[in-house]
């Protein structure tokens, strides 16, 4: 997961700076973002891109759990960075699925009671 994030996740959107990617969408900028609080390995992003209606900012976490990926982000149309939102929604995804992952166990063992 490490390598994915930093060679797919981070670098796909660096390598495209300035190009087209939608019809009358470029995009502008691709900035790294630093994410404190995970359990594991964090990398975000702070995207800007040109359309139409204007300039649009995405906000991204990417965040593994063990072998699982997760991913939080917040669009909104404006060049703003919403990372404190980002975080917590990650954050609260992070939680989610390490409860999911926690409660497996209990589920096999409540059906074999049963």
């Amino acid at each position: 997961m490490s390598r994915w994030i930093e060679e797919v996740f981070l670098r796909d959107f660096e390598s495209r700076l300035d190009e087209e990617i939608h019809p009358g969408q470029h995009l502008l900028v691709a900035e790294r973002l630093q994410f404190k609080g995970f359990a594991d390995e964090a990398a975000g992003l702070r995207v800007l891109q040109s359309s139409p209606e204007g300039p649009v900012s995405s906000t991204v976490v990417d965040f593994r759990v063990g072998r699982l990926l997760g991913v939080a982000y917040v669009v909104t149309l404006g060049n703003y960075t919403q990372q404190a939102l980002t975080q917590r929604l990650g954050q609260t995804l992070e939680r989610r699925m390490v409860q999911a992952i926690l409660e497996v166990p209990k589920r096999s063992s409540q059906a074999q009671d049963s």
